[in-house]
């Protein structure tokens, strides 16, 4: 299921354990754009419930769990492209490596580490 975004990632991170890279990448590809839609469904979630008229506990509540839900997808997407970026650093696809490495590193948790991969994919010829 292309929609459940953790089966993705799974199933990427199984491909590389058996050295699948041609098939790795385009599944990371795959987990991110998942991962991206999954952080724009729950800001539309926050955004109608703060529009809900519902107790205000409830809502802060509500509001509170869907931003978790946010983050995380957040954090997979940055992963996934991560990864991807790697496994076509793998391929030799200069590239598509690079798209993916760019939007890692708009993670601040993986600015770093993607800074550090764009400067090995760009050696590539």
């Amino acid at each position: 299921d292309k929609e459940n975004c953790e089966a993705v990632w799974t199933e990427s991170l199984v491909h590389v354990e058996q050295q699948a890279w041609s098939v790795a990448g385009p599944r990371f590809a795959l987990a991110a754009s998942c991962f991206m839609r999954a952080a724009a469904s729950a800001r539309t979630d926050i955004e109608n419930m703060e529009k809900a008229v519902v107790a205000d506990a409830l809502k802060k509540q509500r509001i509170a769990a869907t931003q978790k839900r946010v983050e995380t997808a957040e954090h997979r997407l940055a992963q996934s492209a991560f990864n991807a970026a790697s496994t076509y650093l793998r391929l030799g696809d200069k590239p598509t490596a690079l798209s993916h490495v760019d939007v890692a590193a708009e993670h601040p948790l993986l600015k770093e580490k993607a800074a550090v991969l764009r400067t090995t994919i760009e050696k590539l010829p």
